[in-house]
């Protein structure tokens, strides 16, 4: 009795119609391309990039002992200047309309003293920075083309943290800033 021969011992690669192969290759190839391409092309992104966060007094008790900083005639401790950028860096404009309220900033057992533009881009953006309960720094929505930023700072005392809210359409949060 004679064992029944595999079926792959006499696998022939000659017997491979190699043109037809490579097709379904690249034909497998262009499809996931165009798929990536016509996402990178639709994409919708708004993200924050904090520029620079500091101290404007050192934490030494030697210091901070001598030196007073007063803001509106108050004396104020642990002061800082937050610069902010906020930009469209998708490949989509977000229109004024597509967004549901404003931009809000909060800073959590902190006090915003005042809170202004820096630059734009373009220099005409025309965002207006409301501060709210002295606790929250609220952006007006406006048309953000691709690329279109607006940088702004901060001057807040008793930085903890800060959280960045906005709805808008297509966009399911506003995230930092990936520098590649």
């Amino acid at each position: 009795m004679n064992p029944s021969p595999t079926p792959f011992v006499n696998f022939d690669l000659s017997t491979i119609d190699w043109k037809v192969i490579i097709g379904v290759l690249a034909f497998v190839v262009a499809l996931i391309t165009l798929i990536y391409f016509q996402w990178w092309r639709n994409r919708r992104r708004f993200s924050y990039e904090v520029i620079s966060n500091n101290l404007l007094i050192s934490n030494q008790s030697e210091i901070r002992d001598e030196l007073e900083i007063r803001f509106a005639g108050e004396v104020v401790k642990d002061v800082r200047l937050i610069v902010i950028r906020l930009i469209n860096d998708g490949s989509q404009p977000i229109k004024k309309d597509e967004f549901q309220g404003q931009i809000k900033i909060a800073f959590p057992n902190a006090t915003v003293f005042s809170a202004e533009t820096v630059k734009s881009n373009p220099k005409n953006l025309g965002v207006e920075i409301l501060i709210h309960n002295g606790k929250e720094v609220c952006l007006t929505p406006v048309l953000f083309n691709r690329n279109d930023y607006i940088q702004f700072k901060v001057l807040l005392s008793a930085y903890e943290s800060m959280n960045i809210d906005a709805r808008i359409v297509g966009v399911s949060e506003i995230k930092p800033l990936n520098k590649w």
